[in-house]
């Protein structure tokens, strides 16, 4: 037995998508009585599917993902309802190859595919802290001049914002295996809208009933303020490569970012600035020709891809934020770390505390020494930077 349809939602980043999936794991059961599967027990696994299918890894030092898809796809073959929805932005940037592996192996579905769409003036801005998020420091200045002109030989961030968010380095790969008339596009809406709206659209593609399924979702994805931002990222430039990729995850995207910095009230709000308006027009109505042109499906209007009004104010900078504000915002983060270490060391007290410190002695104090000198060296990188 194997469902009829699989609709496969392959994000980009920072077009709702983890709204979306809130949502279907939030709702897995009762969409699962309605005779749609949401498959692995953990959205974490779900990711890890992705990534087998794409041959990637989170970060260098993470565990391999083989065998992750084959299991995601024998879940979907045993499924005896209608309908499956995978959903990991990962999968935009999958290649016909791996589109051709996607759809053979959840043969006999008839597989579709939803693209997300969001306007480019609040994409652009959100993406470059996402980088910030996972090890990346380019300032400010050097992300949004690769995005403005994405030069082949030039830093990467411009084409790679490029590839996930411009429809037609997307879609062509997937219409290699699925006719045109499945593949469709979902406009992110407006920022004023309803909530839901978004949740409603994807909805309409798959063809159940929105009001059925709960979406109040607490957002986890929040935005990060300037100030914090430019922490974040000359706290990159200083530790993020001397980290184990696991250990930074832990310590820095999620605990730094997620539970100190997004969660300061006196933030400033990160806006792109009015003089990048035309440009980023410009890239949008392209995108719209393309979607128009192709006659793809499209829920929403598709004007919703171009920019509001430009700010009619002083936009706050990240590149010129003075260094006593980065100073606070260090000293906070210096704080929490310390308090949090702190926590963890109590955990370790005892049997697992005395044999963490006779390795530690056995390496000798040359090491030890050496340890101290790195770390008073990252500590100046961080505030030169």
């Amino acid at each position: 037995m194997a469902p009829e349809r699989v609709y496969v939602h392959i994000g980009p980043l920072k077009t709702g998508t983890t709204f979306l999936q809130q949502v279907l794991t939030k709702n897995k059961e009762a969409l699962a009585a309605d005779g749609v599967l949401f498959p692995r027990n953990r959205y974490a696994q779900q990711v890890g599917s992705a990534l087998d299918l794409l041959d990637k890894r989170m970060h260098r030092d993470a565990p391999g993902n083989t065998g992750q898809w084959d299991r995601l796809a024998k879940e979907v073959a045993a499924w005896e309802g209608a309908t499956a929805v995978i959903s990991q932005e990962f999968l935009c940037t999958a290649s016909p190859a791996q589109v051709e592996r996607m759809v053979s192996s959840l043969a006999p579905a008839q597989v579709h595919v939803i693209y997300t769409a969001r306007d480019y003036s609040r994409v652009v801005p959100a993406m470059w802290q996402t980088h910030l998020r996972n090890k990346a420091s380019p300032t400010w200045d050097e992300y949004i001049s690769s995005v403005r002109d994405p030069k082949p030989r030039g830093p990467i961030w411009g084409r790679r914002l490029w590839r996930q968010q411009d429809p037609a380095q997307v879609l062509p790969a997937f219409e290699t295996r699925i006719p045109r008339e499945r593949v469709h596009v979902v406009m992110v809406p407006r920022s004023t809208a309803p909530p839901d709206l978004l949740w409603q659209r994807f909805c309409q593609v798959i063809g159940i009933e929105a009001g059925r399924y709960r979406t109040d979702i607490p957002r986890t994805n929040l935005s990060l303020g300037v100030v914090e931002a430019e922490t974040l990222r000359r706290i990159n430039a200083g530790a993020a490569e001397a980290m184990n990729g696991r250990n930074y995850d832990h310590l820095v995207k999620f605990f730094l970012a997620r539970d100190i910095l997004e969660q300061r009230r006196s933030r400033l709000t990160m806006e792109l600035p009015s003089e990048d308006y035309g440009w980023i027009g410009e890239r949008s109505r392209q995108a719209i020709d393309y979607l128009v042109t192709g006659n793809y499906e499209i829920l929403g209007a598709v004007d919703e891809l171009l920019p509001g009004p430009p700010p009619d104010h002083p936009v706050a900078r990240p590149d010129e934020v003075s260094p006593a504000d980065v100073l606070d915002v260090m000293a906070e983060c210096l704080t929490a770390l310390l308090v949090r270490s702190d926590a963890l060391i109590g955990v370790l007290k005892g049997p697992a505390m005395r044999k963490a410190e006779a390795r530690v002695a056995q390496r000798g104090s040359d090491r030890r020494s050496r340890i101290r000198r790195q770390a008073r060296g990252l500590g100046r990188q961080v505030l030169r930077r």
